[in-house]
């Protein structure tokens, strides 16, 4: 028992603030790490979104636009696909219309295509004959975990020389 008096004897006398300051300043420093990290995930979330886009698909051996097939991709995130709409246009009326997968899930792979559309012959045939043709692409999607919505627009026209697509308007939110 005489030994703990001694050590209680023996304290040493501090003042207040020499005592809560450094406590004070380290919770201070807790709060904003907490308040820090919150921004960084707010930040990481509104940079890590998907892309989604639609192009031509190029023939592998001659290296040729396939003008009967169109290639989506999905890059940076996995993205839910909500609308994705086809369709070939000629002077205001539609020749053409497909839904080509909505409510699916689709993940970023390497610069390959995740899925395509292609017309078969005999349709595409059939369409490429008509004048001023237009091809319209609308996809809208939004990433997994998260509800907010982009949209890709591609509209493009077809060349009757050299019997491919070129783009006339890309539009992405």
């Amino acid at each position: 028992m005489q030994a703990i008096k001694v050590i209680i004897d023996n304290w040493p006398n501090t003042s207040f603030l020499a005592e809560w300051i450094p406590i004070i300043i380290s919770l201070l420093v807790l709060l904003a790490t907490f308040y820090s990290l919150w921004i960084t995930n707010k930040n990481f979330r509104k940079s890590v979104r998907p892309f989604v886009s639609a192009s031509n698909v190029l023939e592998p051996a001659t290296n040729i636009d396939n003008p009967k097939a169109m290639a989506f991709i999905v890059r940076n995130a996995p993205a839910k696909i909500i609308k994705c709409e086809f369709r070939i246009i000629s002077n205001n009326v539609v020749l053409h219309e497909k839904d080509c997968g909505a409510n699916t899930i689709e993940y970023p792979q390497d610069e390959k295509s995740i899925w395509a559309y292609s017309l078969n012959e005999l349709d595409f045939d059939h369409i490429k004959i008509k004048a001023n043709l237009i091809r319209e692409v609308l996809i809208e999607y939004c990433p997994i975990d998260d509800n907010k919505k982009y949209i890709f627009k591609l509209i493009q026209n077809y060349d009757y020389i050299y019997h491919k697509w070129n783009n006339r308007n890309i539009i992405a939110s």
